[in-house]
């Protein structure tokens, strides 16, 4: 799982006290609270929201990453080409149902 941090584009500060800050050093982008004049906590912060409702606020979870891999299901040209004969037998059979010429299409 992934966790939520601060960087990402959907977190939000319900106190609109983040600010985007450069380190001069490492040259690595920091969040910076300004109400607490620290650095942003991220999902352990009291304050924190997530713009799209992917917070999971006890664990910190963003719920994002999970639906990203479900959908990254790999199928084969196989399981392709059955899902569009069925489709393609679907499609014919209200085609038929509605008088249309088949042939002509075929």
């Amino acid at each position: 799982m992934k966790k939520c941090t601060p960087l990402c584009p959907y977190f939000r500060c319900q106190r609109r006290a983040t600010e985007y800050r450069r380190n001069p050093r490492t040259g690595r982008t920091i969040v910076w609270c300004t109400f607490a004049d620290d650095i942003c906590q991220g999902y352990r912060c009291m304050f924190a929201q997530c713009a799209v409702h992917a917070l999971n606020p006890s664990t910190g979870e963003c719920t994002i990453t999970l639906r990203s891999r479900k959908r990254k299901k790999d199928i084969t040209i196989e399981e392709e080409a059955e899902i569009l004969d069925k489709e393609y037998l679907r499609i014919r059979d209200k085609l038929k149902r509605l008088g249309g010429r088949i042939d002509e299409i075929e």
